[in-house]
């Protein structure tokens, strides 16, 4: 069961860089929790080159088949690339010059495949002379394998151009195949979400965005992990996918849970959606105190049971049978009257903060 659609296959996607830095090693780890995969979106070449800088997730991931890349000349379409060349232009050009930016800071590289490339390679070409006279980038001393142009571009453009990329990728996936991007972020800091909005850098495929932004999901996720302290730094990646196997039904549970979560928020305001949060984290945490009770209580019958068994062996070795069955089998009354844990909507986040605490 995806999130977004029934039978779609959910891949966390890195939103704010080419592939995560290592201070987000942990975090994209932990999304193998819940998600197929995680996805990158470069040309091959370069895809290869930081697969292989990142031999800690990166490498294992491609080696079993859970790290994908979405080569963008492939699964961005033509008209798709279009208009995101054109609607970055239309919103560049409200940006001031560069020279009227806050203060210059260090710039980062990035691809013209990242704002239409070979797909729209005119109007590509037109954006990329209007980034170069404005300021906001300059051509980096070497283009990459495939021969197109890279350029060392200011920060706020770069994380501009990444999302708007990310987000037009995501709908097309989403009308073409059955994969969907869930959007990964350096934080989820709403007035940052706010920003993006206000530079209306989505205005260009009003028609086509499909609703939401991408990065609920994996905003969620974060908090009920954080919540419960949940912490997979230390465990290895086998130990992360069978635990996923194994509670396979109740990730089922939790993944409809969250749909549903984010259904019922999604046209509220920024401080109802917090609202929203806070309760689910109140609710969450009643559950794991609910389920720590519950522990407690049958670790007491697990008591008396041990003892009933004990009686009954050193009763049957002194005076016969009779009395040792009946402690025997006053054991296995106790031992049963266990209750079954119903599964919920948090059931799985609750194994996960057992497991990885």
């Amino acid at each position: 069961m995806g999130l977004d659609r029934d039978g779609a296959r959910d891949f966390a996607y890195y939103a704010d860089d080419w592939i995560w830095p290592g201070t987000r090693t942990d975090l994209m780890k932990s999304t193998l929790l819940f998600f197929d995969g995680l996805a990158l979106s470069l040309p091959q070449s370069i895809a290869d080159r930081l697969i292989d800088s990142s031999p800690v997730l990166a490498q294992p991931l491609a080696e079993r088949g859970l790290l994908i890349n979405l080569e963008p000349d492939t699964h961005l379409q033509a008209d798709t690339a279009y208009l995101l060349a054109r609607g970055l232009h239309e919103v560049l050009g409200r940006f001031p010059p560069a020279g009227q930016l806050s203060v210059q800071r260090a710039r980062a590289t990035i691809g013209s495949f990242h704002w239409g490339g070979v797909r729209a390679h005119l109007e590509s070409n037109v954006l990329s002379r209007m980034m170069l006279a404005r300021g906001y980038a300059e051509l980096d001393a070497e283009p990459h394998s495939e021969g197109e142009p890279l350029f060392r571009v200011d920060p706020a453009v770069r994380l501009l151009i990444l999302n708007a990329y990310c987000q037009a990728l995501r709908t097309d996936l989403q009308q073409q195949s059955d994969i969907t991007l869930q959007l990964v972020a350096q934080t989820w800091d709403h007035s940052r979400r706010e920003w993006y909005h206000s530079m209306q850098f989505l205005q260009w495929a009003a028609a086509r965005v499909t609703p939401g932004t991408g990065f609920a999901a994996a905003e969620i996720m974060a908090t009920d992990l954080h919540t419960l302290g949940v912490n997979v730094s230390a465990a290895p990646l086998d130990e992360i996918l069978g635990f996923r196997a194994e509670y396979r039904s109740e990730l089922r549970a939790y993944t409809a849970g969250l749909r549903t979560f984010l259904e019922n928020t999604a046209g509220l305001s920024d401080q109802q959606h917090e609202s929203e949060k806070r309760a689910r984290i109140e609710r969450l945490n009643e559950e794991a105190a609910a389920l720590k009770s519950t522990t407690r209580r049958a670790f007491g019958r697990m008591g008396i049971a041990t003892g009933l068994g004990i009686a009954g062996a050193v009763w049957t070795g002194t005076h016969g049978d009779l009395m040792g069955a009946l402690l025997a089998g006053a054991a296995a009354a106790a031992a049963v009257t266990r209750p079954a844990q119903p599964v919920t909507a948090y059931t799985y986040i609750l194994h996960a903060g057992h497991a990885f605490s």
